[in-house]
């Protein structure tokens, strides 16, 4: 009887060892509901497409928009920032990379009135009448190129601006402004400046440019 009981025990044993347990009996009948690879990979293939759609398209989004804008600030007058918009810009289209050129003719001469004030503002009068100079010997240099592009109208606009404070403050007409700008060398063309300066008895703090 001792020998039948410890035989029997001995059966129950192993059969308990050969059962499987409940991870193994899960992962056998979860089989089935595994994704294929081939799947797993063209969804993210598609996943990736489409994260790449989205972003070159707020791209292409954010460029039309700041051509949009540069062009109503080209319109408004304000060409300085007007071109920097542009020239910040890759990739432009022909028509819009001549409107680009166009606010940076019209930016340049800009500029010099927009220094002149500045200058102004300091009563940095040497500088301020430096500005101005330059300016008007800008918008001559350039005005064939302003012909070409077809804002001869715009450039004289900010010309006439220059030429007026020229005369207003500094009693100088465009003319003698060009015939300054002329002046081969800087020490020459400084002291010509500070020469007309104390004619008008206006004192100078010096030019950068």
């Amino acid at each position: 009887e001792k020998k039948a009981a410890k035989a029997a025990a001995k059966a129950e044993k192993a059969k308990q060892e050969k059962k499987p347990g409940k991870l193994a009996t899960f992962l056998q009948s979860d089989k089935s509901n595994k994704i294929p690879v081939k799947v797993l990979v063209v969804f993210v293939l598609l996943v990736g497409t489409l994260v790449a759609l989205l972003i070159i398209g707020s791209n292409i989004f954010s460029k039309r928009s700041a051509i949009s804008e540069a062009k109503s600030l080209y319109s408004q007058g304000n060409y300085i920032d007007a071109y920097n918009s542009l020239a910040g810009i890759s990739s432009l289209s022909e028509e819009d990379t001549e409107i680009m050129n166009k606010a940076r003719l019209l930016a340049d001469l800009q500029n010099k009135k927009k220094e002149y004030d500045t200058f102004m503002a300091k009563k940095d009068y040497m500088n301020a009448f430096d500005a101005l100079v330059v300016g008007v010997g800008r918008y001559n240099e350039n005005y064939e190129k302003a012909k070409e592009y077809g804002i001869t109208a715009e450039y004289d606009g900010v010309e006439s601006m220059i030429a007026g404070q020229l005369k207003d403050q500094f009693g100088t007409t465009k003319e003698e402004a060009a015939k300054l700008y002329e002046i081969k060398g800087r020490t020459k063309y400084t002291v010509a400046i500070s020469d007309k300066l104390k004619a008008l008895g206006m004192e100078g703090n010096g030019s950068n440019n």
